[in-house]
């Protein structure tokens, strides 16, 4: 599964940029290709970030996720929190097992609970922020994008603005090497 997941973000990314030559990036189609490629590595990575981080929420790992007391299995952080959520809320027999244990505790093993779903509260509220700073991230990566389409420094027609520059670029390097 993981493979296959990695094969679709991979093929969404595409192949990376090919390097240039140091002698080449110093001319001027060098700098601008440079500098097209930062702007759309700019504009890409936040979505590429946000498709990884969503892999790894998804994804089963050694030790049975965030907080998790058996090491013996292997969940998935989002696994891992629907599991919690269904023994502290739930009505299924993993709530039931641990309404009776919580009727049984002494005094400090209920302060351990207690502690256990403040952790789990406080990773969930972490795992927020992280989403908003990912969503802020895509956000001006979106915003940048549309105004540089109403300035008029790109057109929807232009698929990158590098594609030029790659081929100045492929020039100069083949009149460099004759």
């Amino acid at each position: 599964m993981a493979r296959a997941q990695n094969a679709l973000i991979n093929n969404m990314v595409g192949l990376p940029d090919a390097p240039i030559d140091g002698k080449i990036a110093k001319t001027s189609a060098g700098q601008d290709y440079v500098m097209a490629k930062l702007a759309k590595d700019a504009l890409t990575s936040p979505a590429i970030t946000s498709l990884k981080a969503i892999q790894a929420q998804y994804s089963p790992v050694a030790g049975g996720g965030t907080n998790s007391h058996d090491s013996s299995t292997k969940l998935a952080p989002m696994q891992h929190l629907e599991k919690s959520v269904s023994r502290y809320l739930g009505s299924g027999q993993d709530y039931k097992d641990f309404a009776k244990s919580q009727a049984i505790k002494d005094e400090r093993g209920l302060m351990v609970d207690g502690l256990i779903q403040s952790t789990e509260r406080l990773n969930l509220q972490y795992q927020q922020y992280k989403s908003n700073e990912r969503k802020e991230a895509v956000l001006a990566a979106l915003v940048s994008a549309e105004s540089k389409l109403s300035d008029g420094s790109i057109e929807v027609t232009d698929r990158s603005k590098s594609t030029g520059n790659i081929r100045r670029i492929a020039l100069s390097q083949a009149m460099a090497s004759k």
